[in-house]
């Protein structure tokens, strides 16, 4: 059995029961299919099989803007690119389609799984997966300075806002740019203060989209693009 197929079957057997939806996405010049669990509730109920609740496995508006966006930017082509919280990978399959030098990260090693065969399923190859701990980052392997870092919709736990402006001041490289894309979380205005406090500089826009699993006809969100840099 090789690597990858042993990955499969990994997910296969924390998946069951839960089928995968496939997304279809046009972004940065291309079609993306993208697998992810599109029923919140279903997964609420297989949550036992989990340490932690695999909020990743579900593909969430923000990623896709984030990935608009790095389209807009233009190639990425000797830059290196950290994504934080990968979950289904969308953001950084679209970085590596761009000529980024890919790292995904995120806690949760079965939604890393999910994220590499998202890259299989779309022909991506040449992303660097890591499990890591924002808690931990110096002791990652992957600490090393980042020209790009982004993140789609990490901010909604505050007690995670100061490792992630540790991992920020760690890994940004010194004219690097962190995009990180936000729904509106209520703990978000709080992580922007604090940073500007600890003089980083923050621009704020805002993004709508049609909602990936709406809940009524023509469902529309805001999202915010955070584009964070050092002073």
């Amino acid at each position: 059995m090789t690597e990858a197929s042993a990955g499969d079957k990994t997910v296969n057997d924390l998946l069951a029961g839960l089928p995968l939806h496939r997304h279809k996405l046009e972004i940065a010049g291309r079609s993306w299919l993208i697998d992810a669990i599109a029923n919140q509730e279903l997964l609420l109920a297989v949550s036992d099989r989990f340490q932690e609740f695999p909020y990743g496995m579900l593909l969430w508006e923000s990623a896709p803007v984030l990935g608009t966006v790095l389209a807009e930017r233009g190639s990425l082509s000797g830059k290196h690119v950290l994504e934080l919280g990968a979950g289904v990978g969308l953001v950084g399959l679209i970085a590596r389609h761009l000529g980024g030098e890919v790292s995904q990260t995120d806690h949760a090693r079965e939604v890393l799984m999910i994220a590499a065969k998202n890259a299989r399923l779309n022909g991506i190859m040449g992303i660097r997966q890591f499990n890591a701990d924002w808690q931990d980052w110096t002791n990652n392997d992957i600490s090393e300075p980042y020209d790009v870092i982004v993140g789609s919709d990490i901010l909604y736990d505050g007690s995670a806002h100061e490792p992630i402006a540790n991992v920020l001041a760690a890994s940004l490289a010194q004219n690097g740019i962190a995009i990180l894309t936000d729904p509106g979380r209520t703990a978000t205005p709080f992580f922007i203060r604090t940073m500007r406090n600890k003089g980083w500089c923050i621009n704020e826009q805002k993004r709508q989209i049609a909602a990936l699993v709406p809940s009524h006809v023509n469902e529309l969100l805001t999202i915010s693009v955070l584009m964070i840099s050092r002073n």
